[in-house]
């Protein structure tokens, strides 16, 4: 860039020429030509809307550019690429600019800024870049690979599981690879969509998702018929508009079609420029980042400041979202907000942001020991590791239950502190977790050993395995033995159904031959009365009945065959099962009787025997009121797929019953796995009734539990 600075008219020009063009291709074409010639005042005007976060100018100042042919830097994405329309836009236009792309993508990934569809799409592009240029990638660009790769797996998304198999097989990386299982997958069509996107950094294409039609509003022909969006206010009613006067003494005759909004009375170009005054919790729910970011704050209604606050955390708008508080006041908030809010900040590593709402709200946020350690000073994060572990230790003689907790929350906050020192520490934790904790803290030292660099042979997956092969075994062995059962019992259950049917065929079969002999009898007697006593010759229908006759009654000594030889392996099994348990209960006898187990050490939290998936009833739900206070606590998609999954409980679904299991510390309590990261726990009843007990994050289980006793 020139060292003199862009003047402040041309750029300030190019901006409002810019936010007034329509978003399709030949306004476009014409903003292209309309662009200055100076790079340094495009790139000035690219820079300045995406800091102001103006999706609109950035957008079409993008594609403008990229119309005209010229040379953008790839470091205007790293600010930008959130606010492009779609994921498309980013596979087949990045790859045209010059520069760092792929560290631009890489900055806008770790910005929290984009859904998960745009982070993949931003990984296989910036792989592509690193290709391009012949350069190898960084340690840390392939540790956030191998994360977004195990995220994905936890959600199950299928767009963004092909994204991100493309940029595993880009990477060349065998841990990215072996996570997503793309080892054994034909790669033919990922290879022609990589050729088709390497082609799109030189060639067309590129715009085939940007909206094509005319720049100008739409003409109706002659006889066309308009639909409005919503029922027309009456003349005397209220005007829509707000104001309290009538429709016809104030907005009546100003709204044109084209003008009209989804609320009657209200333009296009009104909702536009005040969107607070529309504001619902649906519809923040559905807002981008950074038209979270653009609403004001004098506007918007003081109930939605929370949830407008919290949808903002959750894009790491932290900035944007402290302000807003600040606006606010501490009374608009309840301690659930701020509770939200600073778990976001705390999974974004923030230690500014934590440090002020703990400052901002003192008392309001309840800060677990991994927050404590996070804001804590340096010096100072060491001496909590041991003061905790000192106290896990003195709970661990004393046989508390809650030792083991402890020891979960040391391991978690040292991989904060240090990661080297934290993984020793893990590793050391892991055996003695059971395996709630250990599916957790497993996952921090597999995102730990990816920022080292090490490799994904991790030793204490061996000892996690050791402990759960005999007990799997046993879950294996009586699962065998319970599936041959039920199939002999289906066996007999169908062969029986097939005697009956037979059965009923051969009574008939008979009653139709009896009819057709005495038929048979009276017209030959009709013939001749002199053979009345004379039995009637066999005819060929009767003959042709006793045949078929025949063959019914050989199928049936079939049928009574097979159901005889499905009743003998029936047999089998049972005192297959019978023989297995009593070997069981002999080996148990014989062995010495163990001291028992120390109560930090616990068996696992859930017991999958007894379940019987395979034929569960309807049932009617019930929700608690601590289920209902968590629909409303965490995120919609999660409390959406909670919903989603006690539809299916109470609908008798198998595939989910047969992930369900039972919580040993609380007996009669079930749980099954949501969302990949979250808990639905739920009772059933006599009466058929699928009572919804809570809803937690899977690492709050135990806490749940202890506080349950």
């Amino acid at each position: 860039m020139p060292s003199t600075d862009p003047p402040a008219d041309s750029i300030a020009s190019l901006l409002k020429l810019a936010s007034a063009t329509n978003y399709c291709r030949p306004a476009l074409r014409s903003l292209a030509d309309a662009l200055p010639t100076d790079d340094s005042i495009l790139t000035t005007a690219l820079d300045l809307s995406a800091r102001a976060r103006d999706a609109k100018t950035f957008s079409h100042l993008y594609l403008a550019a990229l119309y005209a042919g010229r040379r953008l830097p790839g470091e205007v994405l790293a600010l930008g690429t959130p606010l492009l329309p779609d994921a498309s836009l980013i596979l087949y236009t990045a790859l045209r600019l010059h520069g760092g792309v792929a560290e631009a993508l890489a900055t806008a990934i770790r910005s929290g800024r984009m859904a998960s569809e745009r982070e993949a799409s931003s990984l296989v592009v910036a792989w592509l870049d690193y290709e391009r240029r012949h350069a190898s990638a960084p340690v840390d660009f392939l540790a956030l690979t191998r994360k977004q790769c195990r995220n994905v797996v936890r959600i199950d998304r299928y767009y963004i599981r092909l994204m991100l198999e493309h940029a595993a097989i880009l990477s060349g990386d065998p841990v990215a690879a072996r996570i997503l299982n793309v080892e054994a997958r034909v790669v033919p069509a990922c290879n022609r969509f990589l050729d088709h996107l390497r082609k799109c950094a030189s060639g067309s294409g590129w715009d085939e998702s940007i909206p094509g039609g005319q720049s100008a509003g739409v003409v109706l022909g002659s006889g066309a018929t308009v639909t409005r969006a919503v029922p027309k206010a009456g003349r005397n009613d209220p005007c829509p508009c707000g104001s309290g006067r009538k429709f016809k003494q104030c907005c009546e005759g100003k709204l044109t079609t084209g003008e009209q909004y989804a609320v009657d009375g209200v333009t296009l170009r009104e909702a536009t420029a005040h969107p607070e005054l529309l504001l619902s919790p649906q519809r923040i729910e559905e807002m981008r980042s950074y038209e979270l970011y653009a609403l004001d704050s004098d506007r918007i209604p003081a109930h939605l400041a929370g949830a407008v606050v919290a949808r903002l955390a959750l894009f790491y708008e932290f900035v944007r979202a402290i302000e807003l508080m600040q606006a606010f006041g501490r009374e608009a908030f309840s301690n659930n907000t701020l509770d939200m809010v600073a778990y976001d900040f705390f999974m974004a590593r923030d230690v500014d942001a934590l440090r002020w709402i703990v400052e901002w709200a003192p008392g309001a946020v309840a800060l677990s020991f991994e927050m404590e350690v996070l804001i804590a000073p340096s010096e100072e994060r060491f001496q909590l590791l041991c003061r905790k572990a000192a106290d896990a230790f003195a709970s661990e003689r004393e046989g508390q239950r809650s030792a083991e907790l402890l020891f979960c929350d040391v391991a978690h906050a040292a991989i904060l502190a240090d990661h080297a020192l934290g993984l020793l520490i893990a590793r050391g934790v892991l055996p003695v977790c059971n395996w709630v904790n250990q599916t957790t803290l497993i996952e921090d030292m597999e995102d730990t050993r990816d920022i080292l660099g090490l490799d994904d042979k991790e030793p204490g997956y061996d000892i996690v395995d050791a402990t759960d092969k005999e007990s799997a075994h046993r879950t294996r062995h009586a699962q065998d033995v319970e599936k041959v059962r039920a199939e002999s019992a289906e066996q007999v259950k169908q062969r029986e159904i097939e005697i009956q049917r037979l059965k009923a065929k051969i009574d008939a079969m008979q009653e139709t031959l009896r009819k057709s002999e005495e038929a048979s009898r009276k017209i030959a007697v009709l013939r001749d009365p002199s053979a009345a006593a004379v039995p009637a010759g066999e005819t060929t229908e009767t003959r042709e009945l006793r045949d078929h006759l025949r063959r019914l009654k050989e199928n049936l000594k079939v049928e009574h065959d097979e159901r005889n030889r499905a009743m003998q392996e029936l047999r089998s099994a049972r005192e297959q099962l019978r023989r297995t348990t009593r070997e069981q209960s002999e080996a148990n006898r014989e062995q010495p009787v163990a001291p028992p187990a120390p109560s930090n050490v616990e068996p696992d939290a859930d017991d999958p025997i007894g379940i019987e998936w395979e034929r569960q009833p309807l049932r009617v739900t019930e929700s608690s009121s601590a289920f209902r206070a968590a629909m409303q606590q965490y995120p919609r998609q999660a409390a959406s797929a909670a919903l989603l999954a006690a539809g299916r409980l109470a609908g008798g679904d198998p595939s989910i019953w047969k992930t369900v299991r039972a919580l040993k510390a609380r007996p009669g309590t079930l749980r099954a796995r949501v969302a990949g990261d979250y808990r639905l726990l739920f009772e059933t009843t006599p009466d058929h009734t699928l009572r919804l007990v809570d809803f937690i994050l899977r690492r709050d289980l135990e806490r749940w539990l202890a506080s349950a006793r």
